[in-house]
């Protein structure tokens, strides 16, 4: 078993193309919101007290205990640890993931043992210091993003040629938070330039956790299941043989992707009745209850279409209602407003 796992600190969903708001054709992130199978909501490095009993995570502090264990114990020895990090001398020249998951590729055909597990830290996305949302800030991030976007779709391509079916890829990332600088004196005045690295503290995923086997570029179904870098460390140590005691129930992510492998959609449930599917050519959100002479719901061309402002989907109504097939089916509206009982759902509903 090979497992290549990308980690980034902080990719904030505002300023990811299609998932955010900045007016950036991002394809490589369109790609990664389209294949394997992918988990919303996912992980957190760290929960701080409170916050993470809200967030459906019973014990605060769990997911920093899980990154301490998997960094310890799981990745610890030389023998399974295969570490690149993909950060240049200067902090605004980062160079793409490229040679760094081609670096790896060569150690997983050379001389890696049997079951090895590569490591990509990545800083992600790194803020300009406050205040935020400025031009300043926007010019900075659309660099890093042009860069990381280019660098997520030379990973997906580079894979697709070179993983053996029992290789894994599996990415994960959080929302980090920019911690508090210290004082500083006239001979950091150089350091003032380059911006603080982010933390991750997050407890909400805002990118989504993505799985893929081998070299396949098939499709997989969102779950809506809170996990945990516990479920992540857990899966990782039985594919890579390491025996230790479980401390608590976890998420099996393997069986999650067995179960989506093959499924020809990525659909993802938001609030309410809203429904959309997402390919990388179309997105597609839903109108569960269209009438006779309206389209099955609104249609955007990707990535060309960032914002989502054009809906073409009566210049193609044949793929809306393909797309709109994809869609589990919602409760009707007596029911959504508790006036009916919900028939009762599916094992797959929540994988749909």
């Amino acid at each position: 078993m090979r497992v290549l796992l990308l980690t980034f600190n902080c990719l904030p969903r505002r300023w990811l193309g299609c998932y955010g708001s900045m007016d950036r054709s991002t394809p490589g992130l369109d790609r990664l919101a389209s294949q394997g199978a992918v988990f919303d909501e996912c992980i957190t490095a760290s929960v701080e007290s409170g916050v993470g009993e809200a967030c459906g995570l019973r014990t605060p502090g769990r997911g920093e205990h899980a990154i301490r264990t998997l960094d310890g114990r799981l990745l610890g020895g030389a023998h399974r640890t295969f570490r690149v990090a993909p950060a240049a001398k200067k902090r605004h020249d980062r160079p793409l993931l490229s040679s760094a998951v081609h670096e790896t590729c060569v150690w997983f055909r050379g001389d890696a043992p049997q079951q090895a597990c590569a490591w990509l830290r990545h800083p992600g996305i790194v803020l300009a210091e406050p205040p935020f949302y400025g031009e300043r800030d926007e010019r900075v991030v659309a660099r890093q993003l042009e860069q990381l976007d280019a660098g997520i779709g030379d990973l997906l391509d580079r894979w697709q040629v070179v993983a053996e079916p029992d290789w894994r890829l599996v990415i994960v990332a959080g929302r980090g938070a920019i911690p508090a600088p210290p004082p500083r004196t006239d001979a950091d005045a150089r350091a003032a330039e380059v911006p603080p690295e982010p933390v991750l503290c997050d407890d909400w995923i805002h990118v989504p956790l993505l799985m893929l086997a081998g070299g396949g570029e098939s499709f997989g179904a969102r779950s809506r299941s809170l996990l945990s870098t516990a479920c992540v460390g857990a899966t990782l140590e039985r594919w890579l043989g390491v025996e230790s005691p479980a401390l608590e129930p976890v998420c099996d992510l393997d069986a999650a992707l067995t179960e989506n492998a093959g499924l020809p959609r990525v659909v993802t449930r938001g609030p309410g009745l809203f429904r959309s599917v997402r390919t990388p050519e179309w997105f597609l959100r839903a109108n569960p209850f269209p009438r006779v002479d309206e389209p099955p719901g609104a249609l955007f061309r990707k990535p060309e279409d960032v914002w989502d402002v054009f809906d073409i989907a009566t210049q193609h109504p044949e793929t809306a209602a393909d797309l709109a097939t994809y869609c589990e089916p919602v409760p009707t509206i007596g029911a959504a407003a508790g006036l009916e009982e919900t028939p009762e759902a599916s094992p797959d509903a929540d994988s749909a």
